[in-house]
């Protein structure tokens, strides 16, 4: 799977593009599923147009995230988003309880500072969609569970949460080998 530039995550186009590549569909299998033509995925990803309101909300449920998510991208640029820094707040905190790590221990494995992991879950600073996609990696999290209200216990890709701890021990096994 291509990374793409944070820039390329600044417009719907881009997080179209981003999640149409992490569900591995091409441009036109993305357009089947609409029951649209290709033509106007193109349009959309390369920002010439916006879709509708319903087709919005097709394109969000097949690219498993939220349609204020693809209009707007992080929450702090979303109108009256009050709600949605609390819920990620909320979901960060459920998710540390689960893995039962300690809040030091959480950041390490996502890369974040242990300062900014833990304003953010005292909401003192916003949670952005880059720290949700740095947790969504450490762990094998699905962004839904963030996004779209995924439960916890589907959310993981592969039925379980990868630790960090875990990698460690196997990658010291396989070297005693």
């Amino acid at each position: 799977m291509t990374k793409l530039a944070a820039y390329e995550l600044s417009s719907l186009g881009g997080r179209v593009r981003q999640c149409r590549y992490a569900l591995g569909y091409t441009q036109e299998k993305l357009a089947e599923l609409l029951k649209t033509n290709t033509k106007a995925i193109i349009h959309i990803e390369r920002n010439a147009s916006v879709p509708e309101p319903e087709m919005l909300q097709a394109l969000a449920a097949i690219l498993k995230t939220d349609p204020e998510w693809l209009l707007y991208g992080d929450p702090a640029h979303m109108p009256d988003n009050g709600s949605l820094p609390r819920i990620y707040r909320r979901k960060l905190a459920e998710l540390q309880q689960y893995l039962h790590v300690t809040q030091t221990r959480f950041a390490k494995d996502c890369g974040i500072s242990r300062p900014c992991m833990s304003q953010c879950l005292s909401g003192a600073r916003k949670v952005t969609m880059y720290i949700l996609q740095k947790v969504c990696q450490a762990y094998g999290l699905r962004m839904d569970y963030f996004t779209a209200n995924l439960p916890l216990k589907d959310a993981f890709i592969n039925g379980e949460p990868i630790l960090p701890v875990q990698l460690d021990r196997e990658e010291k096994t396989e070297n005693h080998i």
